[in-house]
């Protein structure tokens, strides 16, 4: 009787562990397509994002090509109103997306947003006295470090910008 119950037991905790196991291999299967599903649908937003933002600077690059079109007929000073009203909409479109340029003559030089491409004497040391390129950022990531000019009082500061 004791072994009929142990086998009984064992039969029972056998079928326990098979249906165990089924649920088990279940569950992975369900995770495996759940993130094939999250992996794809991360694709598509990523590229509905892309596709947004070339939509949002065609119309630059559409005036664009309209002012070389009309290079032989324009008078410098339309040229030159259309080149302006090009940047103000691209400058639109950067906006949009939370990029704006940084401010950087007259700032204190951080490396996390500027790179120091030259000294220059001046004072206050440390202070950016040009800007060569400009940095952007967008919210609160610098998206490219503005290139600028430092201030220094002392050769010794060459290591101290990096250059």
């Amino acid at each position: 009787m004791r072994d009929q119950r142990m086998c009984d037991d064992l039969n029972s905790q056998a079928g326990e562990t098979a249906t165990m196991e089924e649920r088990w291999k279940r569950a992975a299967a369900d995770l495996a397509n759940y993130r094939r599903r999250a992996e794809r649908e991360l694709a598509q937003q990523r590229q509905r994002e892309r596709e947004a933002v070339l939509r949002d600077w065609l119309p630059v690059v559409d005036n664009l090509e309209r002012a070389l079109m009309n290079r032989d007929t324009a008078t410098l000073e339309s040229l030159l109103e259309g080149v302006q009203a090009v940047y103000r909409q691209a400058t639109h479109v950067l906006g949009h997306y939370g990029v704006s340029r940084m401010q950087t003559v007259d700032t204190p030089f951080d490396p996390e947003q500027h790179e120091a491409i030259a000294l220059a004497p001046g004072r206050p040391e440390g202070v950016i006295l040009d800007e060569v390129n400009p940095g952007y950022v967008m919210h609160e990531t610098t998206l490219r470090p503005a290139q600028v000019i430092v201030a220094t009082t002392s050769k010794a500061a060459e290591r101290r910008y990096g250059i």
